[in-house]
C-alpha cells in the first residue's frame, strides 16, 4: 500500500522509467521498419536454398520459363454428334491441360493439333467426318514449318481404327471413348516418332473418368 508520504517518491521513479523506456521502444520500432526482410534473409542464404523456397511457394505455371510456354501445342476440337460428345471433349481437354504441353484454341487455322470428336450413330455425320479428314490431309501436305497432327476421338475411333490408321493413313492418333487419359502420350508419341501412329481404343470406364471425377 502506497502511503501519502511515499507517493512523491513513487511518482519520481515512475517518471524516470517512462522517460528511459519511450526512446527504447521508438528505436526498436524503427529498427523493425528499416531492418532486413524475409526476402533479404532468403537471398543471403545461398541460391540453392533460395531456389528451393521459391519452388515450394510458387504455383507450377509461374515456374515455367518463356521457352516452355512457347512450345505448347495449340489444340482445336471439332465436335460431331450429341451433347455427350461435347462433354467428352471437355474431358479429353482436361487430360491435355493436366499434361501442360497443350492449349486450346477456337480457330482451326491457328492449331497444331486438330482433334475430331466423332459420332458414328448417324451415317450422315460419319460422311461429314470422312470429308473433313480428306481436307485436313491436304492441309497437312501443305504445312511447311510446323507439323499438323490430326486425331480421331470417340465412336469412329473405336469402330474404324484399322481403316483409319492402316488403310486410309489419314490420321496420326486414334483414341477411343474410354482412353482419353492416354491422349497426351499418344500425341507426344506421334510427334516424337515422326509419323508413327498412336492408337488406344481400350474400353475401361475407370481409366478415363476416375481422375476427372475426383
Amino acid at each position: 500500500m502506497i502511503t501519502r508520504h511515499l507517493l512523491p517518491l513513487f511518482r519520481r521513479c515512475y517518471s524516470t522509467v517512462s522517460t528511459q523506456t519511450a526512446p527504447s521502444y521508438a528505436a526498436w520500432r524503427e529498427k523493425l521498419l528499416t531492418g532486413p526482410s524475409l526476402k533479404t534473409f532468403i537471398e543471403n542464404n545461398g541460391s540453392e536454398y533460395s531456389d528451393r523456397i521459391i519452388e515450394q511457394t510458387l504455383p507450377p505455371y509461374l515456374l515455367q520459363d518463356e521457352e516452355q510456354v512457347k512450345q505448347k501445342r495449340r489444340v482445336y476440337f471439332e465436335v460431331y454428334g450429341c451433347q455427350m460428345n461435347e462433354n467428352d471433349t471437355d474431358i479429353a481437354y482436361t487430360f491435355l491441360a493436366q499434361h501442360g504441353g497443350y492449349e486450346r484454341v477456337s480457330n482451326e487455322h491457328d492449331a497444331d493439333v486438330v482433334l475430331l470428336m466423332t459420332c458414328s450413330i448417324r451415317e450422315e455425320a460419319e460422311q461429314k467426318i470422312w470429308k473433313k479428314l480428306k481436307a485436313l490431309s491436304a492441309v497437312k501436305r501443305n504445312r511447311i514449318n510446323e507439323q499438323l497432327q490430326v486425331g480421331i476421338l470417340g465412336c469412329m475411333a473405336e469402330r474404324l481404327k484399322e481403316k483409319l490408321i492402316e488403310k486410309e493413313k489419314i490420321v496420326d492418333v486414334v483414341c477411343g471413348p474410354d482412353a482419353y487419359r492416354d491422349l497426351p502420350r499418344l500425341l507426344d508419341q506421334s510427334l516424337e516418332t515422326d509419323g508413327r501412329k498412336g492408337v488406344n481404343v481400350l474400353l475401361s470406364l475407370d481409366e478415363t473418368y476416375v481422375d476427372v471425377i475426383r
